[in-house]
């Protein structure tokens, strides 16, 4: 089993970011290691 969890952020807007970050956050308090990739809309 891996520790390790991609997200892909590819909406702008700020209700959209805190889903993502919300995610992440709960994936970093089960001790997983995350990266958010950041596309296109999603880095407005």
């Amino acid at each position: 089993m891996t520790n390790k969890i991609a997200i892909i952020a590819s909406n702008g807007g700020l209700f959209d970011a805190y889903k993502v970050f919300n995610i992440a956050t709960a994936a970093a308090a089960t001790e997983k290691e995350v990266a958010i990739f950041f596309t296109f809309e999603g880095l407005n």
